[in-house]
């Protein structure tokens, strides 16, 4: 009898150990939820390109729509708008292009970003890091404005008009509860600006110049989203 009380009583400190064992807590916990829809705040650098009549830097505010497709994709719909400052720039001076004025630029950012999340669908302490890259548009909503006719025509930069853009970076998303999220991010922006047609001019002195030039302004934000 002494034999059988001993016998389960080794069995009784195996199983607990067995249970001890099993309950040891992870770092990482399983994200649930797939979607969420977030309003964001940020700053966009400035990309004023080689003769500086591109677009000053500034705050920027948007919202993005995004799920995650698989446990380490998913795809992000986002867009953005900036009221920002642009130089007039007149190329014929003596010493070369210099602003003579300022104007508005409202910008807009139209994107579709794919994501990998780096550790799947589950955070490690309340975090996710990602990277992105996206393909969009961008446009200016602005038209001429009083400093542009200042002047002459050839020399103008053209406001408006909507052009390809690229996007790409990383984010770090804090999970907060089970339906709140807040993303920190930092990327880089690609688009074309065009040149005016003036400044190929020989008289002007500059050079080789194209009927556009490619940009890049570097962006940083946060953004506070809703998960379901």
């Amino acid at each position: 009898m002494f034999r059988s009380f001993a016998l389960v009583v080794l069995l009784a400190a195996g199983a607990a150990g067995s249970a001890s064992a099993q309950d040891i807590d992870s770092p990482y916990r399983f994200v649930e939820t797939r979607r969420e829809a977030s309003i964001y705040v940020g700053y966009t650098a400035p990309a004023e390109g080689q003769f500086g009549f591109g677009p000053q830097g500034g705050p920027t505010l948007g919202g993005r729509f995004g799920f995650d497709i698989s446990n380490f994709f998913g795809l992000d719909a986002h867009i953005a708008y900036a009221t920002l400052e642009r130089n007039v720039i007149d190329p014929t001076g003596a010493e070369g292009p210099r602003p003579i004025s300022t104007a508005t630029v409202d910008q807009y950012q139209i994107e579709l970003r794919a994501r990998i999340q780096l550790t799947g669908r589950r955070s490690w302490y309340g975090i996710q890091p990602m990277l992105y890259g996206g393909i969009g548009l961008r446009g200016d909503l602005s038209d001429t404005q009083a400093g542009d006719l200042a002047i002459a025509e050839q020399y103008r930069f053209e406001a408006g008009g909507t052009q390809f853009a690229a996007n790409g970076g990383g984010m770090v998303r804090f999970i907060l509860g089970d339906h709140w999220a807040v993303r920190a991010e930092a990327g880089l922006l690609l688009y074309r600006i065009g040149t005016p047609p003036g400044y190929s001019e020989p008289e002007l002195n500059l050079g080789s110049v194209g009927q556009d030039e490619w940009v890049n302004a570097p962006t940083f934000g946060i953004s506070l989203g809703y998960r379901f």
